[in-house]
Formats: C-alpha cells, sequence, structure tokens
C-alpha cells in the first residue's frame, strides 16, 4: 500500500532563520541578563566561580532595615497612581473616541508625549514650579506652604507618576471603543435607557478587560520608574524600591548580590 507514513519524521516544522535569529537575539540581549541577575542573588560568590553561601543575599534582604516600608511605599505609589491614570484616562480616552473634539490628532500627540518622554523631565519641571522660589513664586505669588508640602509628598509622586500614565490608558481605551460595535448602544438608547445606564451597564463592562491590561502597565511601569522615584523621592522623604537598588550599586560598600535579590523580587 503506496502513500504518505502515518507519521512522518519531521514532528517540529523548521522555523524561519529570521525566527531564530530572534530568539538568539533576544537570549543573548535579555534572557542571558535577566538569569544571570537571578542568579546573583542566589548564588553571590559566582562570579569569582564560587558556590558557598547560597541564597545570601535574599537573608541580608528580610534583614535590612526599612525594606518593608520601601516596599509599602513604592506598592501604595503605584496602586493610587494606576487608580488616578484610570480614573483620568477613562473619560479621556471616551471623548476621543465618541466625541467630535477639534484637532483630534493634536489631543493624540498630547497624550502621547508624557508617555514617550522620560518620567525625570516631567518630575523636574514640576520641582523647578513648585520649589521654594521657584517659577509659581517668582512670577505668579507665594505659593501656600500647604499646597508645597502635599506636592513634596506620596502624592505629589503620584500626581506625576499620573500624569505621565494616563495618557497610555486614553489611548488604550479610545482604541477599544473604536472596536466595539456601536449598534447595543444605539439600541439601549431607541429604547430610552438614560445615557449614565448606557455607560454603567453596556460600555464600562465591555471596556472592563482593556482597563484591565491598562491598569496591569500602569502599575508595573509605576514599580520600576526611577526617573520619578530619583528626583521627587529624596525631596518628599520617600524612599522607593528602584532608589534602593541604585544606592546599593553606587554607593560604597557597593553590594551587587544584595541589589541583584531585590531587584529580582521586584522583576
Amino acid at each position: 500500500m503506496s502513500g504518505k507514513p502515518l507519521f512522518s519524521r519531521r514532528i517540529i516544522p523548521a522555523m524561519p532563520m529570521t525566527l531564530v535569529v530572534a530568539l538568539l537575539a533576544v537570549g543573548i540581549t535579555i534572557a542571558y541578563p535577566v538569569v544571570v541577575l537571578f542568579l546573583q542573588g542566589v548564588l553571590p560568590g559566582l562570579g569569582r566561580g564560587e558556590l558557598s553561601a547560597p541564597f545570601e543575599p535574599y537573608r541580608e534582604m528580610l534583614a535590612t532595615s526599612g525594606l518593608w516600608e520601601m516596599w509599602r511605599n513604592s506598592l501604595v505609589c503605584a496602586f493610587w497612581t494606576m487608580v488616578v491614570s484610570l480614573a483620568a484616562g477613562l473619560p479621556a480616552g471616551w471623548l476621543l473616541a465618541r466625541a467630535h473634539l477639534p484637532f483630534p490628532v493634536f489631543i493624540r500627540v498630547s497624550l502621547l508625549l508624557p508617555v514617550m518622554s522620560p518620567p525625570y523631565l516631567l518630575a523636574l519641571a514640576y520641582v523647578l514650579v513648585f520649589q521654594v522660589n521657584g517659577l509659581f513664586d517668582r512670577f505668579l505669588f507665594p505659593l501656600p506652604e500647604v499646597v508645597r508640602g502635599a506636592f513634596f509628598s506620596t502624592w505629589g509622586v503620584v500626581m506625576v507618576m499620573s500624569l505621565t500614565s494616563f495618557g497610555m490608558v486614553a489611548l488604550i481605551v479610545e482604541a477599544a471603543l473604536k472596536n466595539i460595535p456601536t449598534r447595543i448602544e444605539d439600541a439601549a438608547r431607541c429604547l430610552g435607557t438614560p445615557g449614565k445606564h448606557i455607560f454603567r451597564r453596556i460600555t464600562l463592562p465591555l471596556l472592563i478587560p482593556s482597563l484591565a491590561g491598562a491598569g496591569v502597565l500602569v502599575f508595573i511601569d509605576t514599580m520600576s520608574n526611577f526617573g520619578v522615584a530619583a528626583i521627587l523621592g529624596p525631596r518628599s522623604d520617600l524612599t522607593l524600591l528602584p532608589m534602593m537598588i541604585y544606592r546599593l550599586l553606587t554607593t560604597w560598600p557597593v553590594n551587587v548580590p544584595l541589589a541583584a535579590a531585590v531587584s529580582s523580587v521586584l522583576a
């Protein structure tokens, strides 16, 4: 009986050469450094060819004073930045998708600029405005100390991080709304359903997957944000994890294994 064999010898199809090259590039530039990072935290003497004191950096990390406060600060900032970004990005994205705004391209570019710019630029700009004898004090009127104190605090850090993130949420919401058919909303509107009920019972449930994805992106970006933490953190008496890792790598005595342990947990 002739014909093709029941089982082919080649079970796994051959991958294109471009895919192989791409996987090698990703493995060398991303996977290898990340693996080394984790190994440095597990085996601190690996760079010297030693396998002694395994997991010692993690035990040192747990015994580090103030570490839990830094974790709490980072988690609180990331959570509230996510909440504020979603609260500001949702109506902005809805207006872009559903309302007839003038110059929509200009509005989209304005929302993209903070996302594409380094976060420390916006943090530095606000420091120049709100600091003592800053631009606000010089060109407008003396800023009340209550307002200045509120800015140089956890909520000031949350505000700056939210300004760099809510544009991304708005663009994600706009794209999601454009992919949602409007016929369900139109049918509800024709049946006399108020607009607020249409949004709460039809539009918002359909947006939940996109909002969840945008919230996760904002949370991750805030947890790893170094620019705002480095500029506003010391002025606000607020130490975040990226700043702690930077100090471990730049302040004598340099503690690379401990920095690797904290970085691996953050990653």
